[in-house]
């Protein structure tokens, strides 16, 4: 039988400080924080790979995760923002375990095919630049364009190593040699681009019209990230570029709102362009990226509050 389990404590603490000051007979309002975060993540399982012993792993994160914004009144409808902040995001349960799932040698090629988890994975981290400028044209109407940068570092890829794994328990075209991919934190990337987005709702529509209004936004990114080669052994040989997987680099958003009296309804439509989803599972050849189709979906909501305290 296989088992794996996790145990995982997690800490954190936050401080926070606010603070204005007049710039050009404007204000100038900062806030920075600092956040502490701390996770232990203990996991035991019954490795295939060493003859089914019983191993223990263990990662431990000790961070500290600095965050501060700018925002300047230029005008009284004219604003500008600024951010940065440094974020981390932990491996996902699934990724963690190391239990191997086994394919023979379906294509006889000398050697079966297969994919674990890896309980050594450490947290993804990355460093966000967000510049913004707002113009409050008019009452709940805006216009905003915001500029963004992402550094990330420590990107899980997938890489394959010829494994030996003997009684594997294969019975379809048995083996005992095995394309074994794992993921690891062998990438670093960049992610950037500009969004404009729009929010109106005017305040001259006559009768039922009023309360009809508008949001939307369009966003236009790049990205690229090192993607390693490896020989038979898993040794990184070579480095390639790729885009981010599973972004697109265009998409936009619209929705048409309206807000009157007991009455509120919302209809959305989202749309993404193609975008690389992943690279196939090679045997220690070129990867072939695997695409996916431009993605739209339409949404519709209506809420009716029957009484003035039920909605």
């Amino acid at each position: 039988d296989r088992i794996f389990d996790i145990n995982e404590i997690t800490m954190s603490a936050y401080a926070l400080v606010d603070t204005e000051i007049d710039l050009f007979g404007r204000p100038l309002r900062a806030q920075a924080g600092l956040r502490y975060v701390s996770a232990t993540t203990k996991s035991n399982y019954f490795d295939r790979l060493n003859d089914n012993a019983l191993t223990r792993a263990s990662t431990v994160t000790e961070e500290f995760l600095p965050s501060f914004t700018l925002r300047y009144e230029v005008t009284d409808d004219l604003r500008v923002r600024f951010n940065y902040g440094e974020t981390l995001r932990r491996p996902e349960f699934t990724a963690l375990n190391p239990n191997p799932q086994l394919t023979g040698d379906l294509t006889n090629i000398g050697f079966g095919t297969g994919t674990a988890g890896n309980p050594d994975l450490q947290p993804t981290r990355s460093k966000n630049y967000d510049l913004a400028v707002e113009w409050y044209f008019a009452r709940d109407s805006a216009i905003f364009v915001t500029g963004f940068r992402r550094e990330v570092e420590g990107l899980v890829v997938p890489l394959t190593s010829l494994t030996f794994i003997p009684d594997n328990g294969i019975d379809v075209a048995p083996v005992d040699f095995f394309a074994l991919t794992r993921p690891v934190n062998a990438s670093n990337g960049v992610l950037q681009g500009v969004e404009v987005g729009l929010t109106y709702f005017p305040d001259y529509l006559p009768g039922p019209l009023d309360g009809l209004g508008f949001n939307g936004s369009l966003t236009v990114l790049d990205s690229s990230q090192n993607i390693p080669d490896v020989d038979t052994d898993g040794n990184i040989i070579g480095q390639s570029e790729s885009a981010f997987f599973a972004v697109s680099d265009l998409s936009y958003n619209a929705t048409l709102a309206y807000d009157r009296g007991p009455v509120s309804a919302r209809l959305s439509y989202i749309w993404r362009q193609e975008f690389l989803s992943s690279n196939e599972t090679s045997q220690f050849a070129n990867p072939i990226g695997i695409w996916r189709q431009p993605e739209d979906s339409l949404d519709f909501q209506l809420t009716l509050a029957a009484f003035d305290n039920v909605g």
